[in-house]
């Protein structure tokens, strides 16, 4: 059973073939704002920019021409993967930007740091950006990822490997970078990594009281997950959850009206093969995560491929977004995202049980 209704709201082209890693907010007007990474080329190291589309009627359409918010800049030679956060400062934006000329010697090949900019006027203007990352290495922030507690606290979860990536992908390990100053500064937590196992992509979600959990990505066919009893300053209890997935991240989101947990991920069994992900599920846990309900099928494809989803809770239901790159089977290894649209799923909260 698929829940909600979905559609297409960015359309890849052959000038700009991946838009993927977004993330969608409502303003103070009422007008949602839904902001991607748009690449001129499918993979990840394609040059892109941050671009955003307004919608006026609650989704049912959108500014036919993207606004562009964050082009490159000096030193920065590509940037994606988006999330919003709100302070009392305004509207963060937080993203990756990939080092153009990153210091000299191979360590530092694919330097990767995180970058936020702020908006006073609900997306009219952004501020110049300042990295909230202190080491050069290769990190790693997906999209919609940032969360701020309810005590104020900010917490941004971050792969990194001090090496190039393509030489050191199993050495990937995971940590928060939090700020209890609305983001003025920032304080790395501890990290946790397990020797021979690439952790990769993590996301969180607040459980109350202090408690936040963890999903992780891996490739043993299952998610990790950890969690931390002092609001992300120290991580613990690293392990295997019960979720089976393929090699992609999971979102996981507290929902306002229970306090149940809510989870979105590719739960594709595990092929060894990056872009077999060929499902979208859901599943609660009323327990912060400890045990989920059965997952429910949102989207699936065998020649598509699907991730990067972003969740918000808004006007009783859940809007999320995710990729949507489908490929040929059959012909070899796939062309990188090739042609990726970003989709959008409403689900009212009247359909979940």
């Amino acid at each position: 059973m698929s829940l909600g209704s979905s559609t297409i709201i960015v359309q890849a082209t052959d000038e700009f073939p991946r838009h993927s890693e977004g993330d969608l907010v409502a303003l103070k007007d009422g007008s949602l704002l839904y902001a991607w990474g748009r690449k001129v080329g499918g993979d990840d190291t394609a040059q892109g920019c941050i671009v955003g589309t307004t919608s006026r009627d609650g989704g049912e359409s959108w500014d036919q021409s993207a606004q562009v918010i964050r082009p490159v800049w000096d030193g920065i030679a590509d940037v994606m993967s988006v999330s919003f956060c709100r302070t009392s400062r305004g509207l963060h934006l937080f993203f990756l930007g990939r080092v153009a000329n990153p210091p000299s010697g191979s360590l530092y090949s694919g330097c990767n740091r995180v970058f936020q900019i702020i908006s006073k006027d609900e997306g009219k203007t952004w501020s110049t950006p300042e990295a909230i990352t202190k080491r050069f290495a290769y990190n790693i922030i997906n999209n919609a990822r940032v969360i701020r507690t309810s005590r104020g606290r900010l917490i941004a979860p971050v792969a990194s490997v001090p090496g190039s990536i393509f030489d050191s992908y199993n050495e990937q390990r995971v940590h928060c970078l939090y700020s209890d100053d609305e983001g003025h500064t920032w304080t790395e937590s501890n990290e946790l990594a397990i020797i021979g196992t690439g952790l990769m992509e993590p996301g969180i979600a607040e459980c109350g009281a202090g408690a936040i959990y963890m999903t992780i990505r891996t490739k043993t066919g299952h998610l990790y997950e950890a969690r931390s009893e002092d609001g992300g300053t120290y991580w613990r209890n690293l392990r295997p959850s019960p979720l089976a997935s393929a090699e992609a991240p999971a979102t996981v989101v507290r929902a306002p009206h229970t306090g149940d947990l809510w989870i979105l991920w590719c739960n594709t069994p595990y092929t060894g093969h990056w872009y077999d992900r060929n499902d979208v599920a859901l599943a609660i846990s009323k327990d912060n995560g400890c045990t989920w309900k059965p997952p429910v099928t949102l989207d699936h494809g065998s020649d598509h491929s699907f991730g990067y989803i972003s969740a918000m809770f808004h006007e009783d239901a859940l809007w999320i977004t995710y990729y949507d790159w489908r490929f040929e089977r059959g012909t070899g290894e796939p062309k990188a995202f090739h042609m990726t649209h970003s989709r959008l799923r409403k689900i009212p909260l009247t359909e979940v049980a």
